[in-house]
């Protein structure tokens, strides 16, 4: 299946334009703008595109009614292509990806971000369903502010030494969670997580955990941690 999708809203955070593509479509609601599945998918060799831009000084709320379930597959593949302009926002918190056993897929994310643009992007991937392994899955993202490069990270899981203490250490949730536009006062760990200083200003949370719902709470540690410190940070000056 090939399939393309767009959302585009303008500076007041109203829709400029959307083109949904089963699986892939957008449904506006009263707190955000959601993704529906209206398909199975990713699976097979699944090709899925999906542009979101966000026009000068406008703001996006995105989330997804329900978890991405990658089926099994020859080679999957996901992209997403995310512009956010001069002074705008972008809040993405879509639920899970879940890699089953037998796909092998790839996830590419390519944000763009114009001067004084404010990211809060999480990402959160489960590595099988219950009782089974995970397949093949690859996490790309590559993120520039300004014109300069922010970030680049990777993942690859299913792939023999993924479950060793040099990538995983045999956890089956991985998290992370980028905002940019605000930095951390000091880069913080706790167990299973760490924040990052990233030059923007901006900073990155990765964090893992057994399973989905041990990943839950440590990222929730960790924001709760982060935001102790900005408020401490803030007394003190």
């Amino acid at each position: 299946m090939r399939a393309q999708a767009e959302l585009c809203v303008d500076g007041r955070g109203q829709i400029l334009r959307v083109v949904s593509a089963p699986p892939i479509t957008f449904r506006r609601a009263r707190d955000a703008v959601y993704f529906v599945g209206t398909a199975a998918g990713p699976l097979g060799d699944d090709d899925l595109a999906t542009r979101v831009e966000v026009c000068d000084g406008g703001a996006l709320k995105l989330r997804s009614a329900a978890a991405t379930v990658v089926y099994s597959g020859v080679g999957s593949r996901q992209r997403f292509e995310i512009s956010v302009g001069s002074g705008a926002t972008l809040d993405w918190h879509p639920e899970p990806v879940i890699a089953t056993a037998g796909c092998r897929h790839l996830q590419d994310v390519r944000i763009s971000l114009g001067p004084g643009a404010s990211l809060d992007w999480t990402e959160e991937v489960v590595l099988g369903r219950h009782g089974e392994p995970p397949g093949e899955i690859e996490l790309r993202m590559h993120v520039d502010l300004a014109g300069r490069p922010l970030l680049r990270h990777g993942l690859a899981v299913g792939a023999p030494g993924w479950d060793g203490p040099a990538v995983l250490d045999g956890h089956r949730a991985t998290g992370l969670r980028l905002v940019v536009g605000t930095a951390s006062p000091a880069p913080t760990t706790g167990l299973g997580w760490a924040w990052l200083d990233l030059d923007g200003p901006a900073r990155l949370l990765v964090a893992y955990g057994a399973d989905y719902a041990e990943l839950r709470v440590r990222m929730a540690e960790a924001d709760r941690s982060d935001g102790d410190q900005r408020s401490s940070g803030a007394t003190e000056r």
